[in-house]
């Protein structure tokens, strides 16, 4: 072969090369159909015929599930539920966690009872929480009374078993100080502004009163803390909670404001569900932190007090706090409507594409099988404890969840069974620090983590429409 024959074979064949190439490049990219999450995936057998049930169903799910709401019932158990007390931790909230188990049981839904044991805050039954003025010799000359006025157009509700007025998780103990100081709302803001004026050191030993709103009360109590604060009082001041005036034709019962008696309870708690088990469920079995030097609780004693109480503070102040932490049972009454596809299941999927050109719908099986089970629950969830009677707060939401039980059992029992379980949840102890609520969550840990790393796969593959 000549020089010039073995240069143009040479030439030939990498033209020949490149030109195959640039072909094979062009068939993969436009020839062969790519994955991608645009692509529509479609379960077959028996999950598919369930979706055409369901999406034929969906069309007139809502008229026929508002068909058998009924505001009465909602009226009457909200009615039922706010004629007694059901403070967390207390008989009547066992109680009330029994008749709410009882009743779904009768909707026809599976019910379990889940206890926790958790750490919970309660004032003395026979000594109130109380704020005090006294003169130079110790003498008290004037000392809130640590209750509030109960009317009789309140007609014949239990009152002897309403908690008195407390901050739950405020420390046990009595604060005394000749420095009281005013800090509005108890705000980071508030107390830069009083650095501002003064010399923010002169709080060391005081007791600071503020007002409630803004934020959160036990960030106030955590602020005051914070400078060297040895007590907080708290109190609602008329101009949020009394704007059209405080005489008595103004003010609750003869309008929705509050009186100068009134108080507002709640939780001073820094964190979310049981303090001393973080992260973990509140078993009986389950290893506690000490309540000593415990991050979570609050290290100095705080009182609320009617805005009538917080216009006589004068001179020396003493705040006396007989509150105690003490480990209870909680109940979470959990009610499943068990799906027509049940979590648990493995899957084959093809896929649908349309060619770019043509649109020709074309069909290829793809063999994947999903080894890992599918939980994807409906929650509907409220809590059931209250301070007192709870007629807007946990009422409201636990009469419409009751409603929610009735009709999903109601249609259950006329032959429609939802494709998801469904799940509602009558969660404990919430006010003081959304308790119940965490403590599902924290037994269901691996399963929430399973829901999703599913979901996030499914979406990966188009699964989600």
């Amino acid at each position: 072969m000549t020089c010039g024959n073995r240069l143009l074979y040479v030439s030939s064949s990498i033209v020949i090369a490149i030109i195959f190439s640039i072909t094979g490049i062009l068939i993969g990219r436009f020839a062969i159909p790519r994955w991608n999450n645009n692509i529509n995936w479609k379960p077959t057998a028996q999950v598919a015929v369930q979706l055409i049930n369901d999406e034929i169903f969906l069309k007139n799910l809502a008229e026929k599930f508002l068909d058998r709401v009924d505001a009465n019932e909602i009226e009457k158990k909200l009615k039922q539920l706010s004629q007694r007390t059901h403070l967390a931790g207390t008989d009547d909230d066992r109680d009330e966690a029994i008749d709410i188990a009882r009743k779904w049981r009768e909707y026809g839904f599976d019910v379990t009872i889940h206890p926790y044991q958790v750490l919970l805050s309660y004032p003395d039954l026979t000594k109130p929480n109380t704020v005090s003025v006294t003169n130079e010799n110790g003498a008290i000359i004037f000392q809130t009374n640590g209750s509030e006025t109960i009317y009789a157009e309140d007609g014949n509700l239990p009152f002897n078993k309403i908690v008195k007025p407390f901050l739950a998780y405020s420390t046990n103990g009595t604060a005394e100080s000749k420095k009281l100081y005013y800090v509005n709302y108890c705000t980071s803001e508030d107390f830069q502004m009083l650095d501002a004026i003064m010399d923010i050191a002169d709080l060391v030993g005081s007791i600071i009163i503020c007002r409630f709103g803004r934020i959160y009360r036990g960030n106030k109590l955590g602020f005051a803390q914070q400078y060297g604060a040895v007590g907080l009082i708290l109190y609602n001041d008329p101009i949020d909670y009394a704007p059209n005036g405080t005489s008595k034709d103004k003010t609750y019962p003869n309008s929705i404001y509050m009186p100068d008696t009134g108080h507002q309870r709640g939780s001073v708690l820094t964190t979310n569900g049981d303090p001393l088990t973080k992260n973990y469920p509140a078993t009986d079995y389950m290893y506690r932190n000490p309540i000593v030097n415990n991050t979570y609780l609050p290290k100095i004693p705080a009182q609320q007090i009617g805005y009538g109480e917080a216009r006589r503070l004068l001179s020396s102040i003493r705040l006396s706090s007989y509150n105690s932490l003490q480990l209870r049972t909680v109940h979470n009454v959990i009610a499943l409507l068990p799906g027509t596809v049940e979590p648990g299941i493995f899957a084959s999927f093809y896929r649908d594409y349309a060619e770019v050109e043509n649109r020709q719908k074309n069909t290829e099986r793809i063999d994947v099988k999903l080894f890992f089970v599918i939980d994807r629950y409906v929650l509907i969830g409220s809590h059931f404890d209250a301070w007192t009677f709870g007629s807007i707060d946990d009422g409201s939401g636990t009469a419409v969840s009751f409603e929610l039980a009735r009709v999903f059992g109601s249609m259950n029992r006329s032959g429609w069974k939802p494709r998801r379980s469904l799940m509602i949840c009558a969660w404990a102890a919430e006010e003081y620090g959304i308790i119940g609520s965490v403590e599902f969550v924290e037994a269901r840990a691996g399963i929430c983590e399973d829901i999703i790393g599913t979901s996030r796969l499914l979406y990966q593959y188009g699964c989600y429409r």
